[in-house]
Formats: structure tokens, C-alpha cells, sequence
């Protein structure tokens, strides 16, 4: 159950799919696939305010979540967000032209003390659309070898995605993975046609004290 016991996991996870396609607790994106309202189709759910919805996450928070953090890092954190989500699948034209979300190789425009630990909330394999991300090494070299950005990344594709060093965040319900999202390319995978992917991503900041 990696930092979350199983009793609080699946209460968090209860709550979570109680509202996670509820638009009065969900931010809805999504694109139209044709021309009128009913072609309308929804890409990815994320809860607009996690904590207040789903209370239990501060339970979690109060647990060893925070104390393995610094520990392994052998610096202080502050907790500085939380967001719960799903996403769906996306067709080929759209993935391309209008990303629904993160589908495309990118560096988040963080601080490089910050660190966001990923849960899953449902198991994921290859069709569910997992994490893809890069080490921190790997990210480098593909950063030294001409790697620009999310929209032109100056490289080709199969350079940055070499099976060698392709890492997806794949495995079953209550998995966790630390990432440094700053200095680590990484991106969402799309899940297959009838696969959705469910994730809990709490993010840590350094703190001097």
C-alpha cells in the first residue's frame, strides 16, 4: 500500500469516485469531436478542491508521508498541493492539433527542490495510459542532445522514447512513485479506447527550515 494504509487508501479512493465525474466538485476538460453539443466529449476530471472534498487526504498528510520525504532527501519539505484526476482516452487528431493534457515531453517550471509523489487510484497497465518519464541522467542527455520544448522538441521522438531508458508508471492501486518533474521529461500516457488511468499527485517544496 506504499505510504498509504489500506483502510485510509480506500476511503480516499471511495470519496474520490464519488465525485470525480461530478461537475459540481470536478474541473471538466474537454473537446468536441463534431458539430453539435451531443459530439462533446470529456478528456480528463480533476477535483477543484481535493482537500475540502475528500478530508481524508489531510489524514494522510498527518501520516509518514512527509517524514520519508526528508528523510530520504535529508532536508526539510512543506507540503505545498494536492490534486486527484482521471483521464480518458484521447483520438489521434486531437492528442495532435489540442491536447487535452499533458500528452507532450516537457520540464515542469518548478523549483529543483521540488517533488511530486504519484499514487495510483486505479491499476494501470500499458492500455490505462501511464506516466511516461525519464530519469534524471537520461533527461539530461536528452536535454544536452537538443531537446527544446513541449511544442518543438528538436529531437526525434524515438530518441527520447528508447525503450532503454523509457520508464512507465504502471502497477495496481496504491503504488507510489517519487519524481523530480523539474529535471525529469516526462509526460501522460493515452489510455486505450474504454481505459481510463486514475492518479492522487501530491506536490512538496524545500523549506530552509
Amino acid at each position: 500500500d506504499g505510504f498509504c494504509g489500506s483502510e485510509l487508501l480506500s476511503e480516499i479512493r471511495a470519496r474520490y469516485l464519488e465525485v470525480v465525474e461530478d461537475p459540481q466538485h470536478s474541473t471538466l476538460v474537454a473537446r468536441k469531436g463534431g458539430n453539435g453539443p451531443e459530439d462533446e466529449q470529456v478528456y480528463r476530471y480533476a477535483l477543484t478542491d481535493p482537500l475540502s472534498t475528500i478530508p481524508s487526504l489531510s489524514d494522510l498528510l498527518a501520516g509518514p508521508l512527509t517524514a520519508f520525504l526528508e528523510e530520504h532527501y535529508r532536508r526539510p519539505f512543506r507540503f505545498h498541493s494536492v490534486g486527484l484526476w482521471r483521464t480518458t482516452h484521447v483520438p489521434a487528431d486531437i492528442a495532435v492539433n489540442d491536447p487535452p493534457y499533458s500528452l507532450k515531453w516537457h520540464c515542469d517550471h518548478h523549483t529543483t527542490d521540488t517533488v511530486k509523489l504519484f499514487t495510483l487510484l486505479s491499476d494501470v497497465t500499458d492500455d490505462d495510459g501511464p506516466f511516461h518519464f525519464l530519469d534524471r541522467n537520461r533527461s539530461k542527455t536528452i536535454l544536452h542532445q537538443g531537446f527544446r520544448d513541449r511544442h518543438h522538441y528538436g529531437i526525434p521522438l524515438d530518441v527520447i522514447e528508447d525503450p532503454r531508458y523509457l520508464q512507465k508508471f504502471v502497477g495496481k492501486i496504491g503504488d507510489s512513485v517519487f519524481c523530480n518533474t523539474t529535471e525529469c521529461l516526462h509526460r501522460a500516457g493515452i489510455p486505450a479506447p474504454g481505459h481510463t488511468r486514475d492518479i492522487m499527485q501530491f506536490r512538496f517544496d524545500g523549506a530552509r527550515e
